[in-house]
């Protein structure tokens, strides 16, 4: 999910013990209060409020749409909370337990809360060494070359002496797994790696702002590695474009993994399925759309006063990508585990737990526009989501910081 604040209402709260404080819904929030005494609280909302009074400087926004973690932290102050989760949390615990505290410290301490799923999939030390592995296995040969030049240099990492360039894809792998076992080690892989991801996801920022104005017909074919950062075709060994093509998946989030492109469903053709991080059984379906398509169809018109006013309708882009990206995703959910599609594709049968239409940028400085767009957002459900190539940006660049931070 990627965090807007302006895709969420305020609402304030007074409480006798716990004061004045406000939380923010990006859903209706009334569903879950008791109407009959015409407030919006909820189950188990003074605990929040407990928090806030003790902890004023916090903020706390709660969602109905999933998170890879009971809650994630954005930022310093803001924690974004998965409501159904919060519920079933405090449920099972004892009235006299504090139980916002016991939430957030329920994985890690306070102030080291896990990390959202664009973070979380940065591989600090609570990545498994599969995870690991899987992302070592998608680096080019220059990211190799590089982490092993400064593994090399590091006197508790033995490695064997010979030229970097002499280490096949099978011995480069096979360095890791006992590597890993020693915790310390490990937090040295991290490091150490966590600095090429940096190196490769600022590049990828980069091509991101100087190519808005491209068509979808460039990011395919940047994504495919027919070109290169600057629209020049390329030529690859099969191996090598394997490589870097994962490695340019990266765009999309660092939580998801085994990308597929193109894939064929009864002869229609989807963008991009990808697994939804290693450990869970299910994938995300990615829509491609233009940067510089359009998300509205705007249209002024003059009124009988002879002001203005505007008309925002649907793209003729997103209006046919929507009901697009949902087939792709019902055709595939209503074929069996052996079905060729499947066998094609190259993956287990799971469930697909979430649809991205990425399409056109965000219009900047245009209040109206934000409004329009972000109460679209909120119509739709958990498991569809339309991004814009700024929202992208953003969220690699708070990957990019959180890396940073966590060196």
């Amino acid at each position: 999910m990627i965090f807007n604040e302006v895709d969420f209402a305020e609402k304030k709260y007074k409480n006798s013990t716990f004061g004045k404080h406000s939380i923010y819904f990006d859903f209706d929030v009334s569903d879950y209060c008791d109407h009959q005494i015409k407030k919006c609280t909820f189950p188990f909302y003074e605990t929040l409020l407990k928090f806030m009074n003790e902890n004023p400087t916090k903020k706390i926004y709660m969602t109905t749409k999933q998170l890879s973690e009971n809650f994630e932290k954005i930022g310093n102050e803001t924690y974004l909370i998965n409501f159904q989760e919060f519920q079933r949390f405090c449920k099972k615990l004892d009235k006299r337990v504090d139980r916002a505290n016991a939430f957030f410290r329920q994985e890690v301490s306070l102030e080291n809360i896990a990390l959202s799923s664009e973070k979380r999939g940065n591989f600090f030390a609570s990545a498994t060494e599969t995870e690991i592995i899987e992302r070592i296995n998608a680096f080019t040969a220059e990211q190799k070359k590089n982490l092993l030049e400064q593994l090399i240099c590091i006197d508790d990492i033995e490695l064997p002496k010979k030229e970097l360039e002499n280490y096949s894809d099978e011995e480069f792998l096979a360095l890791f797994p006992e590597i890993l076992k020693d915790s310390n080690k490990k937090k040295i892989v991290l490091s150490n790696y966590s600095q090429i991801q940096i190196s490769t996801l600022e590049e990828y920022v980069k091509l991101l702002k100087n190519n808005l104005g491209k068509n979808e017909t460039f990011i395919q074919n940047w994504i495919d590695c027919k070109i290169d950062n600057f629209n020049k075709e390329i030529s690859l060994t099969d191996k090598d474009k394997k490589k870097l093509k994962k490695s340019r998946c990266l765009i999309f989030g660092l939580e998801f993994i085994a990308h597929k492109r193109e894939g064929n469903i009864s002869l229609k053709r989807f963008d991009l399925l990808t697994k939804l991080s290693e450990g869970r059984s299910e994938y995300a379906l990615i829509e491609l759309k233009s940067p510089n398509a359009e998300v509205f169809k705007i249209t002024e018109k003059v009124n009988v006063n002879e002001g203005k006013s505007f008309e925002y309708k649907l793209s003729d882009d997103l209006a046919r990508a929507i009901p697009q990206i949902l087939r792709y995703r019902d055709n595939l959910e209503s074929k069996p585990p052996e079905d060729e599609d499947w066998n094609r594709i190259g993956l287990k049968k799971e469930r697909i737990g979430k649809c991205i239409i990425l399409i056109g940028t965000k219009k900047q400085d245009d209040s109206l526009w934000e409004n329009h767009f972000s109460s679209l957002r909120r119509s739709f459900s958990n498991s569809l989501e339309i991004w814009t190539y700024s929202d992208l940006i953003q969220k690699l660049e708070t990957t990019i910081t959180n890396l940073k931070n966590n060196l």
